[in-house]
């Protein structure tokens, strides 16, 4: 950490317990910050890291409720969004929130900032799916463009 500091970077599949004092995970020069399922399900699978020595705003104000798996954090005209999607077997595929989770993402969209999403939607890129012709769908909505393959 000390050639490259970050400005933000999210872990998912955290497991961050409620019991767990967050100063275990301390970085210096950085806040901890997790997602607001720590309240609902005893634990975060979403966690982030964020610099003290830049101005990033929490949008906690985005996000309704204690459920979703997802961080949202502004920096002047950027807007970094974390997102976590537990794996899904087919079988369960159809109760499957990633409808929501598109949602969310579509109701985030900010055309005055730069859009930078990331995490773990468990979604196989290279297998033809449902889940990855919604996906393709919304990123073609919203004219957003995958940079890492």
């Amino acid at each position: 950490m000390r050639k490259f500091s970050p400005i933000a970077f999210f872990i998912s599949e955290a497991e961050v317990k409620e019991n767990h004092p967050l100063n275990w995970f301390n970085m210096p020069g950085y806040e901890i910050i997790c997602s607001k399922t720590l309240a609902s399900y005893g634990k975060s699978r979403l966690v982030a890291y964020l610099s003290t020595s830049h101005k990033l705003v929490v949008r906690n104000d985005l996000i309704k409720g204690n459920k979703d798996k997802i961080l949202v954090v502004d920096i002047n005209d950027k807007r970094l969004i974390a997102v976590y999607r537990p794996f899904m077997s087919y079988e369960r595929s159809r109760k499957d929130p990633l409808n929501d989770l598109l949602a969310k993402i579509k109701s985030l969209d900010d055309e005055s900032k730069h859009m930078i999403i990331g995490g773990d939607i468990n979604i196989n890129l290279n297998i033809k799916s449902p889940e990855l012709a919604q996906l393709n769908k919304v990123i073609d909505e919203l004219s957003y463009h995958q940079l890492i393959q």
